[in-house]
């Protein structure tokens, strides 16, 4: 309020009346006076109620953030690792577990050998070592670029003659 609205105020309060007073200091003042006259007079009078505010709406979007933040993580756990695929080197990206053959034979060293000189001759470098009972094999394959582990063990299958 400001001083001529104070000024309303007590003299409306007072019994007055102001004729150019604002209407809600009016109403105010005269609640204020008539609650004094009924306390003055023993009247009971009704618990004063405030005119109750309307309840504040929840955002549309607070509901929303559940979903939302779902997908966000959804979409930087697919686009990360496709980012980094993409900027990866070439070679560290074929890169995978060598594929394993086992092969059995009379003569595994004689097989090894003969697999060995095919592989030469197709124009693949491979390399052959004896481990304990087996003759090992490794290559590259020129189709996919994936590392081949032959292993050559003995038959040990009896035949009869």
């Amino acid at each position: 309020m400001n001083s001529k609205d104070d000024d309303d105020f007590y003299e409306i309060l007072g019994g007055g009346r102001v004729h150019d007073a604002e209407l809600k200091t009016a109403k105010l003042a005269g609640a204020l006076r008539g609650a004094l006259q009924a306390r003055q007079e023993r009247q009971h009078l009704a618990p004063l109620r405030l005119p109750s505010l309307p309840k504040a709406s929840k955002p549309y979007w607070m509901p929303l953030w559940i979903p939302a933040t779902i997908t966000a993580s959804f979409l930087v756990g697919i686009s990360i690792p496709i980012l980094f695929q993409q900027f990866a080197p070439p070679e560290s990206r074929e890169k995978s577990f060598p594929t394993f053959l086992e092969l059995k034979s009379s003569a595994p060293q004689n097989m090894a050998q003969n697999i060995q000189q095919t592989l030469q001759a197709a124009g693949i470098e491979s390399t052959k070592a004896q481990e304990e009972n087996l003759w090992v094999l490794e290559f590259q394959s020129p189709i996919n670029n994936r590392d081949i582990v032959v292993e050559i063990g003995h038959d040990e299958t009896k035949t009869t003659p």
